[in-house]
């Protein structure tokens, strides 16, 4: 038996396997796992047996409309993203000259009135 990527194994000592380190016994016909416990000082090795097969909840997204937009103003676009000029190596004299921008990706902006809003995260 295979557990799916959102499936995990709880066992009576209380830890979790996810699908990854799940190891299924034919013979028991469950999910078993090696833990070491402390015999009269000793320590040994003991397989723990468990079925109980728990599903992770899905999570969720954020909503890009209910955070925080603010007016950006780009330099220019690509075809993904808006770039926004957030400084330069300030060689003025020669023609070394170089640019920096921050791409932010069109997907998360909000084009209302003839302004473009981006979630303030994005830009910080």
């Amino acid at each position: 038996m295979e557990l799916k990527k959102n499936q995990y194994v709880v066992f009576s000592d209380g830890h979790k396997e996810g699908y990854l380190e799940a190891q299924w016994s034919e013979k028991a016909q469950a999910f078993y796992s090696v833990i070491t416990i402390d015999v009269d000082g000793y320590k040994e090795r003991k397989k723990i047996y468990s079925t109980d097969i728990r599903t992770k909840e899905a999570r969720k997204s954020g909503n890009i409309s209910k955070s925080k937009m603010i007016v950006i103003y780009p330099d220019f676009e690509t075809e993904k993203a808006f770039a926004i000029l957030t400084g330069s190596n300030g060689c003025i004299t020669s023609n070394n000259q170089k640019d920096f921008y921050t791409y932010i990706a069109k997907s998360i902006c909000i084009e209302k009135d003839g302004k473009i809003y981006a979630p303030i995260w994005a830009i910080k």
